[in-house]
């Protein structure tokens, strides 16, 4: 709760939103965080922070994590605003925002909110890879900086209806997950797909802070990345190799591994002519490669490709 603005008709905090107590409602522009009926929302939210020991049913994965409502939706079908809810969750001193939603079409206006929320505000920003069964773009998982999160199952092969592909970071169960309903009464039940599977990641995350609190946002999606369980391997995912992110998160292990991450951004390809890539055209490739963890040293870096159609000038740099 927002102590420094109680619900009295004046904006006491002076953050341009009034009586903003509970949350926000970006759809409507008002502190109506209040869904009609039983809303995805609410069920997300519960796999994140439902309160342990509470008497019911359940718990969620962020032990003690506090959840801040921000409301994106007017009929709990359509998101609206929703770049806005991820600034205002950056500028309340969220640690992680949680987007179990998306779309195909991406802006650079959405791009910009990822980019002041991880980088201007220090909060990750994780996002729900798809349930579209492709590699299909599906965003904001799939703008630079958001950890992208697909869905495994209880073998952790991946889960049936899970969107897949070279930019998802990581897995996380989303196939029989166990939350709040809120109907005609309070009740629990099972759902499935990557918006189920998002929040734990997001939870994930606060754990991470809580445990490290000096690292920054994208320290800790680093962290939960390079510290998950290799699913490859797994007879299952022999289709989808090296497009289901790093591994499934083993949270564990983001708590208490010595972890080393370095990532590759802005990759760039180009024959450095007119860019329309033809046969025995010769490509440059450039990145701006980041180490996030652990000090290292002697690193090399390795170009690889399954083609029979490329063959590399360099593939190896130090």
């Amino acid at each position: 709760y927002n102590t420094a603005d109680p619900v009295d008709g004046i904006d006491n905090d002076g953050d341009g939103y009034t009586d903003n107590y509970f949350g926000w409602n970006m759809a409507s522009n008002n502190n109506d965080v209040y869904g009609p009926g039983a809303l995805h929302g609410t069920f997300v939210a519960g796999i994140a922070s439902a309160q342990n020991d509470n008497m019911m049913d359940g718990a969620g994965v962020g032990f003690k994590t506090k959840f801040l409502p921000i409301r994106c939706s007017t009929n709990g079908a359509s998101i609206i605003n929703g770049e806005r809810g991820i600034i205002y969750a950056a500028d309340h001193s969220c640690v992680a925002v949680n987007c179990s939603w998306g779309g195909f079409g991406p802006s650079q206006f959405s791009q910009d909110a990822v980019d002041y929320a991880t980088f201007t505000r220090n909060c990750l920003v994780v996002a729900a890879a798809g349930n579209n069964n492709d590699e299909a773009r599906f965003f904001p998982a799939s703008y630079q900086h958001v950890i992208s999160i697909a869905g495994s199952n209880q073998t952790d092969n991946k889960w049936s209806g899970s969107s897949f592909g070279s930019l998802v970071d990581l897995s996380t169960p989303g196939d029989l997950i166990y939350s709040i309903y809120v109907g005609d009464s309070s009740a629990m039940i099972y759902s499935g797909g990557t918006s189920e599977a998002a929040p734990q990641a997001t939870a994930g995350a606060a754990l991470v802070k809580k445990q490290f609190p000096f690292l920054s946002a994208m320290q800790i999606g680093e962290r939960l990345r390079v510290t998950s369980d290799d699913i490859d391997t797994v007879t299952g995912n022999a289709p989808y190799f090296h497009k289901l992110g790093k591994g499934r998160m083993n949270l564990y292990r983001a708590l208490t591994d010595s972890a080393k991450s370095v990532r590759a951004f802005d990759i760039r390809i180009t024959d450095t002519n007119d860019d329309a890539f033809g046969l025995n055209d010769t490509l440059r490739i450039s990145a701006v490669f980041t180490n996030y963890l652990s000090s290292l040293s002697n690193l090399n870096i390795k170009l690889t490709t399954n083609s029979s159609f490329i063959t590399f000038i360099d593939s190896t740099f130090n």
